[in-house]
């Protein structure tokens, strides 16, 4: 198994807003995962309050189902913020 492969197709940067639960963030890569996605990466942002905040690094068979993702932008206590592309290019001075 080769771990350092990139992932294949289109790879963007998702963050969420949920409840700072058991449970929660399965539901969320639940969501993403029935649109075809592949979660790849997590990262917590923030925790407090009852709620966290999380960046979530998703990887689509096709550029244009991230939209899938955010077809309900609310989705009861879930809240998507923002995607970006993710992109990871090498530095000018390597």
């Amino acid at each position: 198994m080769d771990f350092a492969a990139e992932p294949s197709g289109a790879t963007y940067v998702v963050r969420v807003w949920l409840p700072d639960r058991p449970g929660a963030l399965a539901q969320v890569a639940g969501r993403i995962g029935a649109v075809g996605a592949d979660v790849v990466g997590i990262e917590i942002l923030e925790r407090g309050g009852g709620s966290a905040i999380d960046e979530l690094t998703v990887c689509l068979p096709d550029d244009s189902l991230v939209n899938a993702i955010f077809q309900h932008e609310q989705l009861g206590a879930f809240r998507f913020e923002h995607s970006r592309d993710w992109n990871p290019r090498p530095r000018a001075d390597h």
